[in-house]
C-alpha cells in the first residue's frame, strides 16, 4: 500500500506500507514496516537507482521460499515446523539461509526484504 506519511517535524513523505500480523503468546499483533519512497519517485526516469528494489534477489529453494512466507505471515518458528511437517531445529537451519542469503539479521528485516524483493513469489 502507497500513502503519506508525517515526519515528527511536520514534513510529509510518500511511503510504502507493509502489514503483517504476529501472535504474542496468545495475543495477535500487528506490524507495520513503512518506507520512505520519495526519493525514488523524485528521481529522473533516467536516473539508475541502487534502492534495495534494484538489488538481485537471491533464488530460494521450495523450503526457503515457504518458510519465508511463513515468516511473513508472523508465525513463529515452532508453527512454522508445524506448518511444513519438519522439526524446528530445520526451520531453524532454513531461516539462517534466508538470513544469508538476504544478508539480514533479523526477522524484521527478513520480512523487509521478502515484501521488497520476494512479493511476487509471496
Amino acid at each position: 500500500m502507497q500513502c503519506r506519511g508525517h515526519r515528527g517535524n511536520g514534513e510529509t513523505f510518500l511511503a510504502d506500507v507493509w502489514f503483517s500480523s504476529y501472535k504474542d503468546g496468545t495475543n495477535p499483533k500487528l506490524a507495520a514496516i513503512i518506507a520512505d519512497v520519495s526519493e525514488e519517485q523524485a528521481a529522473p526516469s533516467g536516473s539508475i537507482s541502487a534502492g534495495p528494489n534494484d538489488q538481485e534477489r537471491a533464488p530460494l529453494n521450495n523450503r526457503e521460499l515457504e518458510a519465508l512466507r511463513l515468516v511473513v505471515q508472523g508465525l513463529a518458528n515452532k508453527e512454522i515446523a508445524s506448518h511444513m511437517e519438519i522439526s524446528e531445529s530445520a526451520v531453524k537451519n532454513t531461516l539462517q539461509q534466508l538470513f544469508a542469503k538476504t544478508e539480514v539479521r533479523t526477522r524484521g528485516q527478513l520480512v523487509r526484504v521478502a515484501l521488497e524483493r520476494y512479493r511476487d513469489l509471496l
